[in-house]
């Protein structure tokens, strides 16, 4: 198999990536990696190597299996994985697509593999902050308000609510001067 006949695009962007062609017999034609540096392998490494030369039995024989049924479903599908590298979690993001012939038939399997274990830890991180800035709005004694740029009421926490005696329902998505409005 030339390389040149398969055209694939891949962002370098990321601090992970590996892609490889297999055959059907799943062996590794062309392979190509920009990798962290504990888990980098020459290509010489891999070609012509199957999961069962480069991973142990449990985990080549799961790969094994998650590429016979890309094959057989004739569909590409995302894989997310957690797994311990040398002492810290990573999380890689698996693109596996079946490859075709001239005549439609399943010659191959490509796999792409990104490591999001950064986007990860980072949506992570806006999440908690969500929850600990949620957890200050709600618990604050204070009131508070946010409105947009249009003077609308965009929320309101309880102890404005309070404040002002009326509920968020009356206030939400209405002009600020609502808020000043008899009952």
């Amino acid at each position: 198999i030339e390389v040149d006949e398969y055209c694939v695009g891949i962002d370098l962007a990321e601090t992970y990536i590996h892609f490889e062609l297999f055959d059907l017999t799943l062996t590794s034609l062309v392979t190509y990696q920009v990798d962290l540096p504990e888990t980098q392998k020459k290509p010489e490494e891999i070609v012509s190597k199957g999961d069962l030369d480069l991973f142990p039995k449990d985990v080549a024989e799961k790969y094994r299996a998650d590429d016979q049924r890309v094959m057989s479903q004739r569909k590409s599908e995302k894989i997310e994985e957690t797994f311990g590298l040398k002492g810290r979690q990573r999380t890689i993001e698996v693109v596996k697509s079946p490859v075709f012939g001239a005549g439609g038939e399943v010659i191959g399997l490509m796999g792409i593999i990104h490591d999001v274990t950064e986007r990860k830890e980072a949506i992570e991180g806006m999440r908690k902050f969500e929850r600990e800035l949620r957890q200050v709005w709600e618990d604050s004694l204070d009131g508070m308000r946010i409105t947009d740029a249009e003077g609308t009421v965009v929320r309101v926490n309880s102890a404005f609510c309070r404040m002002v005696g009326k509920r968020a329902e009356e206030m939400v998505n209405k002009p600020f001067t609502a808020i000043y409005d008899s009952h």
